[in-house]
């Protein structure tokens, strides 16, 4: 049995042991999944990762589709968090070596977390999910938040810039980049949750406009100020131009991921 998952796993499959005896302990222990029914030996149950507690491996189709469930959702919606994460490192480090004033406060950041990261998560994690889990956890996310980051860490530098070219005002700078990574936001949300079902596009509408209820009504609590005419134009101008560049990031970074997942396989 041993021979047979080194076997498996030397040819990039990822097995799964199910044991009840002591002679089944150096199989389980080299398993990716060790199962063992909790009516077999001491020593097989100690070693292994799951034990059915009934002793009945009709269970496993639901503890698979589980495990599913819950990767797959936490891979989208870690996928949000580091979004945020990107675009805040890498403005905060260009901030700080070029003498920058941060374009955004935090209760205006504030507004994006709600409606962009903190209720969507929520939501799509609770979500039914039975695909196959694929690749690296850690890798899906990455490429699936470094588009949206890296866009939104471009738009905004060039909220700054334009900003201080035209002599618009701080607050209005700082309105100006939180419509902005708003729109990029929900970009975001549209990608990670196609394919579109009823509940994800009502999601998504909704936050919309809770974001535009934020926006309009609400513009002392999240210290947002009217846009002047050219403040306008350029904040549109700036969304329109995002779009084609986290299209063509994400084209980059799936081409990445698929490069990636051969190299793994000829391995």
């Amino acid at each position: 049995k041993r021979k047979l998952i080194r076997a498996f796993k030397a040819a990039g499959h990822t097995v799964a042991m199910t044991g009840d005896g002591v002679n089944d302990v150096l199989a389980l222990k080299d398993a990716d999944c060790s199962i063992a029914m909790a009516s077999g030996s001491d020593i097989a149950c100690q070693v292994s990762q799951l034990v059915l507690m009934d002793s009945n491996f009709a269970a496993m189709p639901s503890v698979v589709g589980e495990g599913r469930r819950v990767i797959n959702n936490i891979e989208r919606s870690a996928s949000l968090f580091l979004v945020k994460n990107i675009f805040s490192f890498a403005l905060t480090l260009t901030a700080l070596i070029f003498a920058l004033g941060y374009p955004i406060t935090p209760s205006q950041l504030s507004l994006f977390n709600i409606t962009i990261i903190g209720i969507p998560s929520f939501i799509l994690a609770m979500e039914p999910n039975t695909n196959l889990v694929r690749g690296r956890f850690l890798k899906n996310v990455l490429y699936r938040a470094l588009p949206a980051g890296v866009t939104d860490y471009l738009a905004m530098l060039g909220a700054i810039l334009i900003s201080s070219h035209f002599a618009i005002p701080a607050a209005e700078m700082s309105t100006m980049t939180t419509i902005i990574i708003g729109a990029i936001g929900f970009m975001m949300l549209y990608r990670i949750s196609r394919p579109l079902n009823s509940l994800r596009l009502a999601l998504i509408i909704t936050m919309i406009v809770l974001f535009a209820v934020g926006g309009f009504f609400l513009t002392d609590l999240f210290t947002l100020s009217p846009l002047s005419p050219i403040a306008i134009k350029m904040t549109i101008a700036i969304i329109a131009l995002a779009v084609p560049v986290m299209t063509l990031l994400a084209m980059f970074t799936r081409k990445l991921e698929l490069r990636g997942n051969r190299q793994r396989r000829r391995k």
